[in-house]
C-alpha cells in the first residue's frame, strides 16, 4: 500500500497486481503506472497516470484525475473529476451520479458508459463508444467509427456526429440539439 497526502507527492511510481496507491488530502501522484488499483480523493490529484490493463482506479469525493490513460477501468463517483483522459484499448470509464469528466476521449475499444454523472466536450474516435444512461453527455464529438448510444434516463445534448459516426437514441433516451 502506498498512501500520498497533504504536500506529498509520488512521481513514476508502479502499483502491480494486488497493489494499493491512496491519493488523498493534498496529495499529488505523477505518471504513475496502475495494474493493481488507485483510489483519488478529498483533494488528491492524479496526474498523467496510465490505468494499465488489469489495472483499476476510483476518483470520488473530490478527487482529480488529469490527463493520462484509461486501459484498464476507471470508475468517476459522486465529487469525482477526470479531464483530459484518453479511453482506450478496451479500457472501460463508468461515470456515476455526481462524477464530471470533461474533455476526454475513447477510441480504439474504449467505452464511456455515462450513467448518472455529466461528461462534458467528450471526442469519440474510431471504435470508441459513449453509452449515455440515466446520466448527461454535453457537447459530445463522434467522429468516424466512432458510436454514441443513449438509452433510457439518458440525454446528449448538443452532439456533433461527423461524417462516418454514429448516434442511436432509444429506450427512453433523449438527443437535444445534435
Amino acid at each position: 500500500i502506498q498512501v500520498i497526502s497533504s504536500g506529498g507527492t509520488a512521481s513514476a511510481a508502479v502499483i502491480s497486481a494486488g497493489g494499493k496507491q491512496y491519493v488523498r488530502l493534498g496529495g499529488s501522484a505523477v505518471k504513475a503506472v496502475i495494474t493493481g488499483s488507485q483510489f483519488v480523493s478529498s483533494g488528491g490529484k492524479s496526474l498523467s497516470t496510465t490505468v494499465s490493463s488489469g489495472g483499476a482506479a476510483e476518483v470520488c469525493d473530490g478527487g482529480l484525475f488529469s490527463g493520462g490513460a484509461v486501459i484498464g477501468s476507471q470508475l468517476v463517483s459522486s465529487g469525482g473529476v477526470v479531464r483530459g483522459a484518453a479511453i482506450t484499448s478496451k479500457g472501460v470509464q463508468t461515470v456515476l451520479a455526481g462524477g464530471v469528466v470533461s474533455n476526454c476521449s475513447a477510441g480504439t475499444n474504449g467505452v464511456q458508459h455515462v450513467s448518472g454523472g455529466t461528461t462534458y466536450s467528450m471526442v469519440i474516435r474510431p471504435n470508441g463508444t459513449q453509452r449515455v444512461s440515466g446520466g448527461l453527455a454535453m457537447g459530445t464529438k463522434v467522429s468516424s467509427g466512432g458510436i454514441q448510444v443513449i438509452s433510457s434516463g439518458g440525454t446528449a445534448s448538443a452532439a456533433v456526429i461527423g461524417a462516418g459516426g454514429k448516434q442511436h437514441v432509444r429506450l427512453g433516451g433523449s438527443a437535444v440539439k445534435a
